[in-house]
């Protein structure tokens, strides 16, 4: 087995280009909704990963 520490991403950073006229309560909404789909609630909360064997896997 390696003996050095193992490696991850620790942080992502998204930086969002909202194009046209927006009031600032337009870019809230739009920011809230980003914030709420689905890619960012499963970067925010990872879910449970099970790794295994492809030949483990039923046919």
């Amino acid at each position: 087995m390696a003996t050095c520490p193992s490696q991850r991403i620790a942080a992502v950073t998204l930086a969002l280009t909202l194009e046209g006229e927006l009031t600032d309560a337009g870019r809230e909404r739009l920011l809230q909704a980003a914030r709420h789909c689905k890619r960012h609630r499963s970067l925010s909360q990872p879910p449970d990963i099970t790794l295994q064997s492809a030949s483990a896997l039923p046919r």
